[in-house]
């Protein structure tokens, strides 16, 4: 199980459930560093939009569903985490 570092109330990071080292370093430096540009923590890291929406396909019985993909509402940015929306390529995933 892992967790990640987030804003709580705004009195800084916190640290939530068993986080990776990697992920919370990388977030807590992705916090510090738009709490003092004035950029939304919660944004795309390409540009910079705030929402997204889930990807809809049509599914092997011909039903449209969600496919677990979703897409940044300005850039198109196709992801299956927030991570990947929020960081980009910042954070690798973890050698198994």
């Amino acid at each position: 199980m892992r967790s990640f570092s987030v804003l709580h109330q705004g009195f800084g990071p916190n640290q939530v459930s068993t986080a990776t080292p990697q992920y919370s370093r990388v977030l807590s430096q992705h916090i510090k560093t738009t709490m003092h540009t004035g950029k939304p923590i919660n944004a795309c890291h390409r540009c910079g939009a705030t929402s997204y929406r889930p990807v809809i396909a049509r599914a092997p019985d011909g039903g449209m569903r969600p496919n677990g993909q979703y897409m940044c509402v300005r850039c198109k940015l196709l992801f299956t985490t927030l991570t990947q929306w929020r960081l980009g390529e910042q954070l690798k995933p973890a050698a198994s």
